[in-house]
């Protein structure tokens, strides 16, 4: 990946305030710190937050979970035994998935 150089001013009262954040956060250097926070603001910017690796841990959790499900039915289905799917829960699976695609297209839409 190509990296860019730039030189940066800062003034004093700035420059002391980064480095007693950046140290008090235990981080040794000061260019990677820089890089974290403007990558942190941007993605603030674009409503990533904190909870964004949470959010996409529970899609994916959610997501799991279905599969699991339809793997046993197609299983039970495809080794000959009757299987009686419940129409209350296959519209049940069906609003999840549409729910999780939903929150997915979402999460893509900031990512992009």
């Amino acid at each position: 990946m190509k990296s860019h150089y730039k030189a940066t001013r800062f003034p004093d009262d700035l420059y002391q305030q980064i480095e007693n954040h950046r140290i008090s956060n235990g981080s040794k250097n000061f260019s990677i710190w820089i890089k974290e926070a403007a990558k942190q603001r941007l993605e603030n910017d674009q409503g990533l937050t904190n909870n964004y690796a949470q959010e996409l841990n529970k899609l994916n959790k959610e997501i799991l979970a279905l599969g699991r499900n339809l793997n046993q039915i197609a299983r039970a289905a495809n080794s000959g035994l009757p299987v009686n799917a419940d129409p209350v829960l296959l519209s049940s699976i069906g609003k999840m998935l549409r729910s999780t695609q939903a929150n997915l297209l979402e999460v893509r839409g900031k990512l992009l």
